[in-house]
């Protein structure tokens, strides 16, 4: 794949697939699968009462969660990257840019609801990559 930097703008060009458009299909709906399955397997927040009444965070599913995210993402990263000629793909910065934090955080809840978020957003791309699987041309 060609880059080419205008104005401080990176162009990404045109790229070969190098994996059969079904098995890279297959791969990718296991992945939506999947994530949904993290999505659904915590709770919408991790904000607890401590034994005085005060509110703190259940540090533990913070840390689940984000372990099986982080760990989802990398499969996903290299689904695309190794799906290509050039590992660094269109495809690859949409689906990291859907999982990209802008802003500032208050609070471990925050990040955790966000991290959600996100996962959310990155199965959606997942779907719209999907959905253009057949008009992607192969060599």
């Amino acid at each position: 794949m060609a880059k080419k930097n205008q104005n401080n703008e990176t162009i990404l060009g045109v790229c070969h697939v190098t994996r059969p458009k079904e098995e890279m299909k297959t791969l990718l709906e296991k992945q939506i699968k999947k994530g949904k399955d993290i999505y659904e397997k915590y709770p919408g927040d991790i904000t607890i009462r401590d034994m005085y009444g005060r509110i703190a965070f259940n540090d533990q599913i913070s840390h689940d969660f984000h372990k099986d995210y982080h760990a989802w993402s990398l499969f996903c990263e290299e689904i695309y990257s190794s799906s290509f000629d050039d590992p660094n793909t269109k495809y690859l910065k949409e689906f990291k840019d859907a999982g990209q934090f802008i802003g500032i955080y208050r609070d471990a809840n925050e990040i955790y609801k966000s991290s959600k978020e996100y996962l959310l957003r990155q199965i959606e791309q997942i779907e719209s990559f999907i959905d253009r699987l057949d008009i992607i041309v192969y060599p």
